[in-house]
């Protein structure tokens, strides 16, 4: 198994957290995304299958955006990046990885994000939550499918996070990226990012609480908007936005959210985590329909069967290299492949720079 090879516009400081969502349905089948072999130089990545059998194999986008590691306060609102493997086995039958940012001082659940960032067990995995999420801890397991056999057993798998307070919005501290990040970000370590966020977007541009279209038991989590007069909402400063969203189904059971940005982009890339585990049955979350003002968060089973209701973290980004206020660096892009990899492969991913 050998994959595409991709590298970053600049190296990092340190080794990023590399967060990585499927961003288009044209398989019609399962899938996620897996990257792995991260530095600070590149990664790679590819299509994941696991244990299940896909009809087809076809070309798909995977939106990827790398993160300088930390935690820290900007202008009053929180936020904590980071990459972890403790050695510890952490499948569904085994025991979840918890991410701690008690110390963060979160007052409610932040919008997070993990992804599994290496392939040491042969099943295949994905990151999905493990119950357990609060203010102060996300619980996270390596997921497999359950088609080829049930047990879920898996080794320790590197867990990448980005959690930002609810309804972020990130803003751009320059007109261009540092091609190096700052060596001295405000109150922080040199690998520590700062972020400019607010707590709520602007009310001005929030969309409805429930786009017509799509069925009412599914629940956006960034409705209730609080003007923070940071900047106007236009401002093309802002480079990135995060938020929840509840989905009551899988696409399978034609459940699907469409959700509009709460800004207009050129050219966005979205990741989702699922953070609830209302239903133990696998599934993980995916993307479709991305255009400037929005896209289609959707569900998908590995059996194609139907799922419980499930609360879903998303993160908008603006494709390229940004630094933001107090100097922190992240760089988001995508990657169009057909290379994908299935349980019981050797991995070598698509290299990205």
């Amino acid at each position: 198994y050998i994959g595409d090879q991709l590298s970053f516009s600049a190296p990092f400081q340190n080794v990023p957290a590399v967060l990585h969502t499927l961003n288009t349905y044209n398989n019609a089948d399962f899938m996620a995304s897996l990257a792995t072999t991260i530095t600070t130089n590149g990664f790679q990545i590819a299509q994941e299958y696991a244990e299940t059998t896909p009809s087809s194999v076809v070309q798909e986008t995977i939106a990827w955006i790398a993160f300088e590691t930390g935690s820290g306060t900007s202008t009053g609102q929180k936020y904590i990046v980071g990459i972890d493997d403790n050695g510890i086995a952490n499948g569904v039958d085994n025991v979840e990885y918890i991410i701690d940012y008690t110390s963060v001082g979160y007052e409610t659940s932040p919008d997070l994000v993990a992804a599994v960032i290496g392939e040491n067990g042969p099943d295949g995995a994905w990151a999905r939550g493990s119950g357990t999420f609060s203010n102060t801890s996300q619980g996270v397991f390596a997921e497999e499918d359950q088609e080829k056999d049930p047990e879920r057993s898996h080794v320790s798998e590197p867990i990448a996070w980005v959690a930002f307070e609810s309804c972020s919005d990130l803003i751009q501290a320059t007109s261009q990226p540092s091609s190096i990040p700052s060596s001295d970000p405000s109150s922080m370590p040199s690998a520590m990012p700062s972020f400019m966020l607010s707590s709520q977007p602007s009310s001005s541009v929030m969309p409805s609480s429930m786009p017509s279209s799509m069925p009412s038991t599914d629940i956006f989590l960034c409705d209730s908007p609080v003007s923070v007069g940071i900047a106007s909402m236009t401002d093309n400063k802002f480079v990135a936005e995060t938020g929840k969203v509840v989905l009551q189904n899988t696409l399978s059971s034609g459940i699907f959210l469409n959700v509009t940005f709460r800004r207009t982009y050129s050219d966005p890339v979205v990741l989702t985590f699922i953070n609830s585990r209302n239903d133990w049955n696998s599934v993980a979350p995916r993307v479709k329909d991305v255009t400037p003002n929005g896209c289609a968060i959707f569900m998908h089973n590995p059996s194609n069967s139907s799922h419980g209701a499930e609360t879903v973290s998303y993160f908008v980004a603006e494709k390229g290299r940004y630094e933001l206020h107090g100097g922190a660096i992240f760089e988001a892009g995508s990657h169009d492949t057909s290379t994908a990899h299935q349980g019981g492969d050797g991995y070598i991913g698509d290299q990205l720079s």
